[in-house]
């Protein structure tokens, strides 16, 4: 159901984020699927392409990607007190979580029940993953340099999963021949 809004306010990128944050669970990919049916599907206040741009900018700096795409679209929304209103409501919940949770660490290491549940969290996250990267490989269709980007990404797994090269380096590689190609590009319309 779309419930279609011309921006967000501060409040609402807030509580959004505060929502997303407190009940995604297994990191930044999964709450970037999240942000994609709220923002885009649910509020219209962002394109799928716009949070795509996020997204990808969101994994290219460091830090946390669920708290650099907070940040991201804040400022994209609402300029820099959206990032700081969108930024807050993601780090708040985990961080009220984790001082919890570190208080009972002892308790909660040692607890059956709780290693049960964190396993049965991680088929939920590892299959939220998978749902983001493929909606991502669909939006990749639509370019022109789409045998690229899958052979890029077909790559750069193999590189992370089969030679133990640090992900920095596949990243960075990446990175650097999505240049290369995008000045090729540019030479050839001149």
């Amino acid at each position: 159901m779309k419930e279609k809004t011309t921006r967000c306010g501060l409040w609402a990128l807030f509580v959004n984020m505060l929502y997303l944050s407190t009940f995604t669970f297994g990191g930044g990919y999964v709450i970037l699927g999240m942000m994609k049916d709220r923002f885009v599907t649910r509020y219209g206040w962002l394109t799928q392409d716009e949070l795509f741009d996020i997204t990808a900018l969101a994994q290219s700096v460091p830090g946390p990607i669920a708290v650099n795409g907070a940040f991201l679209l804040g400022k994209h929304l609402c300029g820099a007190k959206g990032a700081m209103a969108a930024t807050a409501g993601a780090v708040l919940p985990p961080l009220i979580i984790l001082s919890a949770l570190a208080t009972a660490y002892r308790a909660v290491c040692e607890n059956r029940y709780v290693a049960a549940a964190m396993r049965g969290m991680a088929v939920t996250v590892s299959a939220s993953v998978v749902s983001v990267a493929y909606d991502l490989m669909k939006q990749l269709k639509k370019s022109r340099r789409y045998f690229l980007a899958y052979a890029m990404t077909a790559v750069a797994f193999c590189l992370s999963a089969f030679t133990g090269l640090n992900v920095a380096f596949v990243i960075l590689g990446s990175a650097l021949l999505g240049f290369l190609v995008g000045a090729l590009e540019g030479r050839q319309k001149k």
